[in-house]
């Protein structure tokens, strides 16, 4: 990939102006551009590609809060190297917590991992008592499956095109929630020279209540969380976004929405003035359960899959 001259020459800048001003050292950097990795000193390069030629050497992964970058795929990985825990509680929290994913990748994946931590927690056990058999038979199979994670690939860019010069940005954002969890993903659409492309941004999973939720509220509730979301990528985007749609399986969540008489009770009117704070009802769309892809995330899904 070709790097844009004015990027580099940021990156050279903010190097002088920290080693000028702030005698602050700004290194180990890592690229899948030739062109960077030449204008950078082998000392200011990360650790193991300081004499590394990328068209010609095997290049070494890069790891950066917690995910993989393969420069040579420009794909993000996934490490299946995972420590081995006691078979209880408190094993299986730090275990789920060892599993860093920011950006929603493995939200479908993790939430398996999450529903049985929560079955767990509906037991008389102490944090170091073993599970019983049934859950841990249940939490090895999970368990084991996460060596496919090796398999995959995410790339690194959102779509195979320049954000930068489309002619149309727009953001997609789908809500969908079950009985055991919420979800929300978002995605861009890219459109330059007449074509489309469509690209995932992020996604977000979330364990519903055990009690005192019913479907209704726990879509109103996804909802929610696909607007906060969706705010949250809009603010990072440095660029114009021309169009912002939302989606939702529940017609009752549309009529919360457009409702203009009816008064709620507290708890539903809260969540639909924080919704409708940042969306209007125009924006909201029906879509069809089985069309809508964050079904996956709101029941789980194996890891080959």
């Amino acid at each position: 990939m070709d790097c844009h001259p004015i990027a580099l020459d940021v990156l050279l800048q903010t190097q002088k102006i920290l080693r000028e001003r702030g005698k602050i050292r700004f290194h180990k950097f890592a690229s899948n551009s030739q062109i960077v990795v030449d204008a950078l000193s082998p000392g200011d390069r990360a650790g193991d590609l300081s004499d590394v030629q990328l068209d010609i050497n095997t290049i070494p992964s890069q790891s950066s809060l917690g995910l993989k970058w393969n420069i040579s795929s420009d794909t993000f990985t996934f490490s299946t190297d995972l420590k081995d825990v006691p078979e209880t509680k408190r094993g299986v929290l730090s275990y789920l917590h060892s599993l860093y994913d920011p950006i929603g990748f493995l939200s479908p994946v993790i939430l398996s991992g999450r529903f049985i931590f929560r079955d767990i927690t509906q037991l008389e056990l102490g944090w170091d008592e073993l599970l019983p058999k049934d859950i841990i038979l249940r939490w090895r199979s999970w368990q084991s499956s996460l060596h496919h994670l090796s398999e995959v690939e995410i790339p690194r860019r959102y779509v195979p095109t320049s954000i930068k010069n489309a002619e149309r940005i727009e953001l997609h954002t789908f809500a969908d929630a079950s009985e055991k969890a919420i979800s929300a993903v978002t995605y861009i659409k890219i459109t330059r020279n007449g074509k489309n492309h469509v690209g995932f941004i992020t996604g977000k999973s979330k364990l519903a209540s055990h009690h005192g939720h019913t479907i209704p509220r726990l879509e109103l509730c996804a909802a929610l969380l696909a607007t906060e979301i969706t705010t949250f990528v809009e603010r990072q985007f440095d660029t114009q976004i021309d169009d912002i749609r939302f989606y939702t399986d529940s017609r009752v969540v549309l009529g919360y929405l457009h409702n203009k008489t009816r008064r709620f009770h507290t708890y539903v009117s809260n969540r639909v003035h924080r919704i409708l704070n940042n969306s209007s009802p125009e924006q909201w769309t029906f879509v069809a359960s089985d069309q809508n892809p964050t079904d996956i995330g709101t029941r789980s899904m194996p890891v080959n899959e």
